[in-house]
């Protein structure tokens, strides 16, 4: 009964949206196959009496009122637990991805060097400084923007993370290279959790050795059903702990937000993650 309840009603209403409607449903079905039942007996056995059929309807009326209201009760109750569980869960990942984000682009210690930059790029190339300039501010207002959403389109993903890896090609040079491959789709049609590509792209340059000599390469592909992010594994000479807190809180939002799972794979020399895009 339950399952095909929950398929007229939609999930992401208030539980307590359809409360009366599914009262009168069921008081409706309910009664009306309890006095079908009674007039189909009633007229096989031969006997019928107005008064009694009356007294019994009713009757059945007060007992399936009593008992949808109750089990309505224990059902909204159980809706509301399941509900505030899953709003605190995706609260808490939200804040991690947040606070991960925030404190790769807000840390002091990237501050300082980014305005080092940008001072040095002043004073030898204003055009270029100009441009640094626009990045970065774009960068803080895509957070700003876009902290409280669960979605963004992939479209706008995809530019956000050509914007910040300018930084990187300021800060690096020729040592870092990001190609991204776009099918035959349109990107403004796809959803994708905000700075989640962002995430995959410095979790590549953070650990792994480069050069401009032997610089690498990372390659974001789109196609209609994910969004692909792969680079070459080039461990680093000295050792950097890593918690994996970013995949890990990654992969908790996709299963929170969209019950679908990222995809992570360690094949051939390669380090590859596929999320999975929604379409809408």
């Amino acid at each position: 009964m339950r399952r095909l309840r929950n398929r007229w009603y939609r999930r992401d209403r208030s539980v307590y949206t359809d409360f009366s409607r599914r009262i009168i449903i069921h008081v409706l079905f309910t009664f009306f196959t309890s006095v079908i039942g009674l007039l189909l007996i009633m007229f096989a056995t031969g006997k019928g009496d107005g008064e009694i059929l009356s007294k019994t309807c009713f009757a059945i009326m007060v007992f399936v009122i009593i008992v949808t209201c109750v089990y309505e009760i224990i059902y909204l109750t159980e809706e509301r637990e399941t509900s505030t569980l899953k709003a605190e869960e995706l609260n808490y990942a939200r804040s991690e991805a947040e606070l991960t984000a925030l404190k790769n682009q807000i840390d002091p210690h990237i501050i300082f060097n980014s305005i080092n930059t940008l001072s040095y790029l002043i004073k030898t190339s204003p055009d270029v400084a100009y441009l640094f300039n626009n990045n970065l501010a774009t960068i803080y207002r895509y957070i700003l923007f876009n902290k409280d959403k669960e979605f963004v389109l992939l479209k706008e993903e995809l530019e956000f993370v050509s914007h910040n890896f300018y930084l990187f090609r300021i800060r690096y040079e020729k040592a870092v290279n990001l190609l991204i491959e776009i099918a035959d789709v349109k990107t403004e049609n796809f959803l994708i959790p905000p700075i989640s590509l962002q995430l995959l792209v410095e979790n590549a340059i953070k650990h792994n050795e480069f050069t401009d000599d032997s610089p690498i390469h990372i390659l974001i592909q789109v196609n209609n059903n994910h969004v692909t992010v792969k680079n070459k594994i080039v461990p680093k000479k000295y050792f950097i702990p890593s918690t994996k807190i970013g995949l890990h809180n990654l992969s908790n939002r996709y299963r929170i937000l969209t019950k679908k799972e990222i995809v992570i794979e360690t094949d051939d020399g390669y380090f590859t993650v596929k999320l999975p895009l929604l379409s809408f």
